[in-house]
């Protein structure tokens, strides 16, 4: 289970919301410092995937399975991040929000963009060496549709997500990387990833206050700024957080014996939502309205139906 800590050391504690154009340029400055790229990782001496030692020809398709599955899925979560990441910096310098904003998230743009590239390194170099194992993979559920959504969402809404979204990715990476064992690119990459995501996570939840700061300073009326941030944040965060569901049981391939993993990462999503949601300044009148974890429990029984 996540615990507060974890949230604390992805998402920034209270205090990070104060002086937010001075922490944004403190993020862009060690984002831009922190950056690596696909010739950072050791290609040469180490093997793509954590293979164990003697290895029998079913049990190597299986970790081959297991590694090409996770980098289409990264690389599909890299084009989401950038394609997101762009828009809010194209939104961002038409809103001329201060250059502290544009900076950090110029800075997340470069990162994703580095991602890309090793994914599809990592994508090309798994298909080349291991050709005589394909993998048939349906795509996510909720990908493509929240990337082919963001030029229409408010980029508030479209930050928060992909904060708290990165932050998830930010723990697990971490989780991942322990398990995996023995040293291996996909481990490499893991590391460096998880080291990145916290730092995005950071970035787009205050780049998210500063677009919903002006959201709410447009409304004199609290009941037409309660139903406008219904209909223009709420009610998206609803669906979409049912797509990210379901995703993450796409990601356990669908397979209903894994129900009591599936409930771990949806009770550790739920819990970041919930804080970067609190950290934004939502009252619990509209918290309630988005009601996450009513959506997590429904999905729960959905899944034990199955």
């Amino acid at each position: 289970m996540i615990t507060n800590d974890q949230i604390s050391n992805v998402l920034g504690s209270q205090d990070l919301g104060s002086a937010r154009h001075q922490n944004l340029t403190r993020l862009a400055v060690s984002t831009l410092g922190s950056h690596w790229h696909v010739n950072d990782l050791p290609w040469d001496s180490l093997p793509l995937f954590p293979f164990p030692e003697k290895l029998s020809d079913r049990r190597l398709k299986s970790f081959v399975e297991f590694g090409k599955h996770a980098v289409k899925v990264q690389l599909a979560a890299e084009h989401v991040a950038t394609t997101a990441a762009r828009a809010l910096l194209l939104r961002a310098e038409k809103d001329r929000l201060d250059y502290s904003v544009r900076r950090a998230i110029a800075a997340v743009l470069n990162d994703e963009a580095s991602h890309v590239a090793v994914m599809t390194e990592m994508d090309a170099r798994a298909e080349a060496q291991y050709p005589d194992i394909p993998l048939d993979m349906a795509a996510s559920p909720l990908f493509a549709p929240f990337m082919d959504a963001i030029p229409s969402l408010h980029p508030g809404l479209t930050a928060m997500f992909m904060g708290a979204y990165e932050a998830m990715i930010a723990i697990r990476g971490y989780a991942e990387q322990a398990s995996y064992g023995r040293p291996s690119i996909l481990g490499e990459m893991a590391g460096h990833a998880a080291e990145d995501d916290g730092r995005h996570a950071k970035v787009m939840r205050l780049a998210a206050h500063e677009w919903l700061d002006r959201f709410r300073a447009g409304f004199a009326d609290a009941d037409a700024r309660f139903q406008e941030t219904r209909r223009v944040i709420l009610d998206p965060i609803r669906h979409f957080w049912q797509l990210l569901m379901e995703h993450e049981f796409y990601l356990l391939h669908y397979d209903a014996r894994h129900r009591d993993e599936w409930l771990k990462r949806a009770r550790g999503d739920l819990a970041l939502a919930e804080r970067i949601m609190q950290l934004l300044g939502f009252s619990d009148a509209e918290l309630a309205v988005a009601d996450l974890r009513g959506l997590t429990e429904d999905a729960h029984r959905q899944l034990a139906a199955r």
